[in-house]
């Protein structure tokens, strides 16, 4: 039987098993026919609807309840409309000073706070271990700190890149990390 050929022909080695992954769970679609762009950079909408997309199992059937203007730059028709309502209401993502931003990228930091809420972690205590924990806001670094210690976000050379977009190679991967557990499962302590 021949290996199954990759679905996107423009993904890095390194994330090339997330997106797959990230693709098959119907988390995240193509640009075009075999394109993914994965250093694109995963928009606030687009990240929204990823979310709501893996959080509520029946998306397509529950998104409905979730058509309400919740952000003046959140229109009735944008694809990530009921998204962005859900993970609002939901207080798994909120606005930035000038609305909900939803055709700006998300930044690193922002992500990690985003998936911490979504995932119900703790936030971290104390400092991150990348060389760049003091260029990490006050506020993100307990996520930062979450994430970093739940394996779901690293950085690159030892830094996190607080402030820079996550891309959509980078999405898949924290999504995967974040939502599948693939973990051999640990044997139960045996009963007394």
């Amino acid at each position: 039987e021949e290996p199954d050929e990759p679905v996107f022909d423009d993904v890095p080695d390194w994330a090339q098993e997330a997106v797959s992954k990230a693709a098959e769970m119907g988390w995240m679609l193509g640009v075009a026919e075999g394109k993914f762009n994965p250093a694109g950079n995963i928009r606030r909408g687009d990240f929204a609807l990823t979310i709501a997309r893996i959080l509520e199992e029946d998306w397509a059937n529950v998104s409905a309840e979730y058509a309400k203007d919740v952000f003046a730059d959140v229109k009735a028709g944008d694809w990530y409309y009921e998204a962005v309502a859900y993970v609002a209401e939901k207080g798994i993502m909120n606005g930035r000073a000038n609305g909900f931003d939803p055709r700006t990228g998300i930044t690193r930091e922002e992500a990690a706070k985003v998936l911490c809420i979504a995932l119900g972690l703790e936030k971290g205590e104390g400092d991150t271990t990348f060389g760049d924990d003091g260029a990490i806001a006050a506020w993100a670094k307990p996520y930062v700190k979450a994430c970093q210690d739940a394996g779901i976000m690293s950085g690159t050379d030892g830094n996190f890149n607080p402030k820079n977009q996550l891309t959509r190679a980078e999405t898949a991967q924290v999504l995967v990390n974040a939502f599948i557990d693939d973990k051999p499962e640990q044997p139960e302590e045996p009963a007394e």
